[in-house]
């Protein structure tokens, strides 16, 4: 599953090493952590080029995506 809709295009064109964000595919590799000012912090990792950037969502928007976030970190885990 895709979240590049997580990242704005000049963070997708900033972030992966591709330089294409029609071809970037940005997944969660960590649960959300809290940080200073209700916002939640979620690693990300461009499955295509390996790139990894750090994600800030207001607390309001993580709750909208933490069940696909969860899980995506979940599958990933568990087939390691």
């Amino acid at each position: 599953m895709k979240f590049n809709h997580l990242l704005t295009e000049k963070e997708r064109l900033q972030f992966c090493k591709n330089r294409n964000p029609s071809v970037c595919k940005w997944k969660p590799v960590s649960e959300g952590y809290a940080t200073v000012g209700d916002n939640i912090r979620v690693s990300m990792l461009c499955e295509k080029c390996g790139s990894r950037t750090e994600k800030f969502l207001s607390y309001d928007n993580y709750k909208v995506h933490e069940k696909v976030i969860l899980s995506e970190v979940k599958s990933v885990s568990a087939s390691k």
